[in-house]
């Protein structure tokens, strides 16, 4: 098992890169959202190259997803819209939810099991608040 979950990082990691490469011609800017991320992960990554303690490198990792959730979650409130499809969000959700039998005995992946499960769920609500109910709040003014 891990060497799928090794294998499937590391093609992830490489589509990326690939897709940075190949996009290099246009003009790819950071944000200070983006900035702080990115110092994060090299910072991370530092840590992890001195210390050699995968745990608290995880740890890390997760939080800086947990922020890059809400970094999105703020763009989403700040326009009053959903940005992504429901189905992407949905699909995120289903595999969470199919992976939390296969956690069992590995603290790391229950903690980033729950992590997404927590944060997918977050991104989700607000989007159905801002797509559904907004939308009826703004019928219901208008009609009266």
């Amino acid at each position: 098992m891990k060497a799928v979950m090794y294998v499937g990082n590391v093609l992830g990691t490489v589509t990326i890169l690939l897709f940075l490469t190949i996009q290099k011609n246009k003009n790819l800017s950071l944000n200070l959202k983006d900035k702080i991320l990115l110092i994060g992960v090299v910072s991370t990554v530092l840590f992890w190259s001195v210390t050699r303690n995968a745990f608290v490198a995880n740890i890390l990792v997760q939080v800086l997803m947990a922020i890059g959730y809400l970094f999105f979650i703020n763009a989403i409130v700040k326009t009053k819209k959903r940005l992504d499809s429901f189905l992407f969000w949905l699909l995120a959700l289903l595999t969470t939810v199919l992976s939390l039998p296969l956690v069992e005995g590995s603290l790391l992946a229950t903690i980033n099991t729950w992590r997404s499960l927590v944060c997918i769920s977050s991104v989700l609500i607000v989007m159905v608040y801002y797509e559904f109910f907004c939308k009826i709040k703004k019928m219901s003014k208008g009609g009266m």
